[in-house]
């Protein structure tokens, strides 16, 4: 027998558990995701059940339990909506489908194997760039590790799927001064300005701009905070504004009201801007400043490059950005560091 317990995070993420009795006597738990609803969380729960019974009957056992891909791919997507960012789960559902369609849908999940795996891999190299079979196999090894830990397979296939080695990136570009002032200039009248001057002083990502509410502001502490819902990360993310006037400024500029978006569309202090229009808005001006390269998150990394520049530290910088570790900050922006590789240079023990 189980049954569904939902307990809160300090930072306010739900979470369904199913809790049910091990053959030993003692008691078990297994997460089954963040954001679901009773009814999504009840239907996995019985999932679970149903797995359960047939491994305990002795008719299956974990690594050879029947999931076609196809049903797999579902499961994924609930999964997947529930626990991670909007163009995340566009990613993961993409992937899984350019696999299904190469595989068949009816292909058992426990029938992926390296052979296939490998055919798979040559198959998208003559369709897409290196880099984004890299990227799909990320994602194809991330929804297989999900597979084990839901008992349909035993071990990953793609555990051990080497990515393809593809000459270093460009680093990201990013506004001079003289760039932003005329990008400030050109849109003096236009109704999108307070939100690219916020994504200039925050380095916020566009969704997490387009989504701030007004309780997300703390006029008292002088911070913002960014929540997990809307983050890549997913995890809550502080950004204070106490020694930067002018952004305060600009949000109490904004006339913010609970609940409602601080950035709103002319329509009404109700109505959020369209995220894809925003994007598409800003993309259109940085056109006509000569610019077409630029994107909205190149303010993004304006916002980092330049404090990179100014001596900030790269710890402090990836806190900011909130990226999952300085490891990407410094990928980006190491080189931007006056004086980094000397002070890394300066420490060796020996002269």
């Amino acid at each position: 027998m189980a049954w569904l317990e939902r307990k809160e995070t300090k930072s306010g993420r739900r979470t369904w558990y199913v809790r049910f009795w091990k053959p030993d006597g003692s008691k078990g738990s297994k997460a089954l995701g963040v954001g679901l609803t009773k009814r999504e969380a009840q239907q996995l729960m019985l999932d679970f059940e149903r797995k359960q019974a047939l491994v305990a009957a002795g008719l299956v056992t974990p690594d050879t339990m029947d999931c076609s891909l196809n049903e797999f791919v579902k499961m994924h997507h609930t999964f997947s909506k529930a626990n991670k960012a909007e163009s995340t789960v566009l990613r993961d559902d993409n992937t899984l489908r350019n696999l299904m369609t190469f595989a068949g849908s009816k292909i058992q999940v426990k029938e992926i194997n390296r052979w296939i795996i490998d055919d798979y891999v040559a198959h998208r190299l003559e369709r897409v760039k290196p880099g984004t079979v890299n990227l799909e196999i990320r994602h194809l090894k991330a929804a297989f590790n999900q597979a084990v830990r839901w008992d349909l397979i035993g071990d990953n296939p793609f555990k051990g799927v080497k990515q393809i080695r593809i000459p270093q990136s460009d680093v990201p570009k990013f506004l001079d001064q003289g760039q932003i002032e005329q990008l400030l200039a050109v849109m003096v009248s236009d109704p999108l300005l307070p939100l690219v001057r916020f994504y200039l002083f925050t380095g916020a990502r566009l969704r997490e701009g387009v989504y701030l509410r007004g309780d997300d502001l703390d006029f008292d502490r002088k911070i913002i905070l960014f929540r997990g819902r809307w983050t890549k990360s997913k995890r809550n993310r502080i950004l204070p504004f106490g020694q930067l006037p002018e952004l305060e400024s600009l949000l109490l500029g904004q006339s913010p009201k609970q609940d409602f978006p601080v950035f709103h569309s002319v329509k009404g202090s109700d109505t959020m801007w369209n995220i894809h229009w925003v994007g598409h808005r800003i993309s259109e001006m940085f056109n006509r400043i000569g610019i077409p390269w630029a994107t909205t998150h190149t303010l993004r990394h304006t916002f980092a490059s330049h404090l990179v520049m100014q001596g900030v530290e790269l710890f402090t910088v990836s806190r900011l950005l909130g990226h999952s570790s300085v490891t990407i900050t410094e990928r980006h922006y190491a080189h931007l560091a006056p004086g980094h590789a000397e002070r890394a240079i300066a420490k060796l023990p020996y002269r």
